[in-house]
Parts: C-alpha cells; structure tokens; sequence
C-alpha cells in the first residue's frame, strides 16, 4: 500500500512539475505553502490543464440549445424607440429551453416618447429576453410597449459605436460562448443605404450618432475568424437588399433577408417569428428566412394600426447561389461593353423601366435582366440576360413586394442612369471580383454630368 501510494505522490508531482513548467511557476522562492499557493492562483485560467471530459461529442451537441438569435440593435439615432419597443416585443414570447433570445440595444437621448416605461437610459445594454407574463403575442403595439422590460441586463457597456465591425463582432463572440448552439442568427436593426462604402459619408448601415455608420465592406469584418458561421443574417434596415451587400456576406451565413426598398419599422414583427421558433425549435435557416418574408408581407398588407405601405419589398437569399448569380452578371456586363456601340439604346431603354427604389441608382437585377430580354434583337446578349434572369431565381428563397413594387424579383445592384453615385468602391467584394463597374462607367460616358435622374 505505501509502494502504491509513492507512485501516486509521484505522478502527482511530476504533472505538478509540468504545469508549473508550462505556466512559469518556480519553487526556488522561500514563503510559505499560503505564499506559494496564491502565485498559483494568479496563473491565467486558460493555462490550467483540464482533464480530458468522459462525455462524447456527440451528446455534448446534443446538450446545446437549438438557436441562438441575436439582435443588434444600433439604435443610437432616431430608431431609438423601435429599438426599445424590439425588446418589449420580444419579451412577449421569451427565451425558451431550446432557443436563446439576446440582445445588444444602443439608445440615445431624446427619442423615446414618454407612453414608454422603459425609462431614458443611454448607451448599450446587452439582455438576455425573457417572456413577460404581462405581454402576449397579437396584442398591439402599443399595448406591448407600455410595458416596461423585464428582462436581465447581463452587460451595461457604456457608450459604444455600435458602427465598429469590432463591436458587433464582440457582440456575436459573447453570445456564441455564453448561449452556444447548434444554429446562430444574427438581427441588424438600424438604419441603412445598401452598397455605400468607406468614402460615404454616410455609409451602409449600423448608424451610431456619437460613432457614424458602418461601410458594406467592413460588415464581413465582424464575422471573420468567428468559430462558427451564421445560419442567417437579416438586416432590418432600409435599401440592403442588394447584390453588393449580399456578395460581402456569403462566406460567413447561408441566408440573407433583407429588403430593396425603403423600411418600414418596425419592419417585420419579430415576436412572430420568434414564437414560431420556439414552437417549432428544429426549424432551418431557411426555414426562418422564408417566414420572415411572410410575416413581413402580412404586416404590411393587413397591418390595421398603419397604412399599408404599397412600396415595400423583402427577400430571403441563399448566399449560396450568389457568387454564380454575380459571375452571370460579369458575363452580362461584358456582353453589354463589348456590343456598347449599338446596344446603347436597348439597354438604356430596359434600364429606365426596371424597378427603381428610394435611390433610383438602385435597379432590381433580375426585372433588370427580363426588359433587356425583351427588347434586344442580339441574341448573345439576351443569352446572357437569361443566364442572370435564371441564376436570380436560384438566390431569391422567397419575396414579397407590394404594389407600386410590382418589378421587384429581390435583390437590387447599383445602376445610375447619369452621373456616378460615391461609395461604389473596388473595397467591395463583388466590384474589386466583376466587371459590373466598368460597365457603368462605359454606360455613363456619354451621359455623365447630365445631373438628371431618369
């Protein structure tokens, strides 16, 4: 027995040995055991060797909730009370066993009106939702945003810029290591232009008004190196239903939802879904894009407490099919340069009766394509306009558009009519890959500086 308990105060004190060894610890200093003891406290945690786990991998994911959705909500501008009244709507359903509901809210000073309970707090708050028994899914607005959060902060931050891809990566860390699941997705509510890239002054999205706004560029600099990519990334905001913005994400998610036209906050109503997903846990990524779109086109057609807005759009994209779908749209650019002399009138022609949107530098693709079709008599050109009108239904999952937006086959590119519009920079992916710029700089030549918006 004493043999065998040598051997163990051995083994013991060689993997002590070691440990210390990896974590620079020495046992030349004098002191006492107290002494000693404290300089090992003091070790970081992540050098203390953990005994390999008995548990299988495959029961730890089984172990993991279904969903972790997030929502960033930079709100730090005149959002500020959709911002608050997301979070009241959100409590109404809750996190749930299966699906985790958290939260990243930036407020600033000034905009939420007094029926709100929800107090006049400033700079970022991270939650974890919970349901609120005082709140129930159908009530109106209104009702649900008399009531006042219920929900734990598990972070005040302070002030932030909600515009740093920094900050929204940090956001999208914290919740992948304190809710891990087995599918993630990631809400953006703020405002939004599109394309707009790093020499806008006002740019994509994620507006901070102590901060600025966050080019198209850099929203994939949120997501690189994260240890999972994203089953969905929705943008409720207005006009990032576009090519540029989508070709910038397609390697980090595996849909997009998000609209071409203008939003109308507080945009789709997220407390659906999110009971949906919590009735129905082992939904998909697109599964939730496509009921997005859905509720999305309900609010907007049935709303009774807001007039419809007939201008509304949203799409569901599998970011899949977008590097063909912009590879089609390369081939097509070329066709058009290369016959420019004598397909100007053509595709000028379809250009002005495509689907426009707020900015009308913004053009539906695949209405776009469908015109030039019809009109041209060049049929390695209208080839080329079939291949990008084809590869367009293979990206589009699902869309909605309202009347006046009859065009709209869900994703938009730019394509000025005149003069080119800033922020269309090679720092995009899709300009710095594809030719669709040098297009339309051959297109504008003749027209540029006519300052007329067609």
């Amino acid at each position: 027995m004493k043999k065998l308990l040598g051997i163990v105060i051995s083994l013991l004190f060689v993997s002590i040995l070691g440990f210390a060894n990896e974590s620079k610890i020495t046992f030349d200093q004098t002191g006492s055991i107290t002494e000693i003891i404290s300089q090992v406290k003091q070790v970081a945690s992540d050098l203390i060797p953990v005994p390999a786990s008995s548990i299988n991998p495959d029961e730890k994911v089984s172990k993991l909730k279904k969903w972790t959705v997030m929502f960033y909500m930079a709100c730090d501008n005149d959002t500020e009370e959709w911002g608050v009244y997301e979070i009241d709507a959100l409590e109404s359903v809750g996190s749930s066993p299966q699906v985790n509901i958290v939260a990243q809210l930036d407020r600033a000073r000034g905009f939420v009106g007094g029926e709100s309970n929800d107090g006049d707090w400033t700079g970022a708050k991270r939650f974890y939702i919970t349901k609120d028994p005082q709140s129930e899914v159908g009530q109106t607005q209104e009702e649900i945003y008399y009531t006042p959060h219920v929900s734990q902060v598990m972070e005040d931050l302070g002030e932030v810029n909600m515009a740093s891809p920094g900050v929204l990566r940090d956001f999208v860390m914290w919740s992948m290591k304190n809710y891990p699941a087995e599918h993630y997705a990631l809400i953006m509510m703020s405002h939004g232009t599109g394309y707009k890239d790093a020499e806008s002054s006002v740019k994509a999205t994620n507006y901070d008004d102590t901060g600025g706004s966050m080019a198209a560029s850099a929203i994939k600099d949120a997501f690189k190196d994260l240890p999972f990519n994203l089953d969905l990334i929705d943008f409720k905001a207005c006009l990032m239903g576009m090519i540029e913005v989508a070709y910038e994400i397609k390697d980090y998610a595996k849909y997009m939802t998000a609209t071409e036209e203008m939003s109308w906050t507080p945009c789709w109503p997220a407390e659906k879904v999110m009971k949906e997903l919590v009735e129905n846990p082992n939904m998909s990524g697109s599964d939730i894009s496509k009921r997005i779109v859905h509720h999305y086109g309900d609010y907007m057609d049935n709303d009774p407490q807001h007039n419809p807005h007939p201008n509304a759009t949203y799409s569901a994209i599998d970011l899949i099919q977008v590097e063909e779908l912009a590879k089609s749209l390369d081939t097509l650019a070329g066709t058009m340069m290369s016959g420019m002399s004598t397909a100007k009138p053509e595709i000028k022609g379809a250009r002005a009766k495509t689907q426009r949107y707020y900015f009308p530098w913004h053009v539906d693709i695949q209405h776009f394509a469908e015109l030039l079709v019809s009109t041209t008599q060049d049929e390695t050109l209208k080839n080329a306009a079939l291949k990008v009108v084809e590869q367009n239904k293979k990206a589009i999952l699902a869309q909605y558009h309202g009347p006046k937006s009859a065009g709209s086959r869900g994703l938009a590119i730019y394509f000025p009519s005149d003069y080119p519009r800033g922020g269309y920079t090679n720092s995009l992916g899709f300009v710095k890959n594809y030719g669709w710029d040098e297009f339309v700089n051959k297109f504008l030549k003749k027209d540029a500086y006519s300052r007329v918006v067609r």
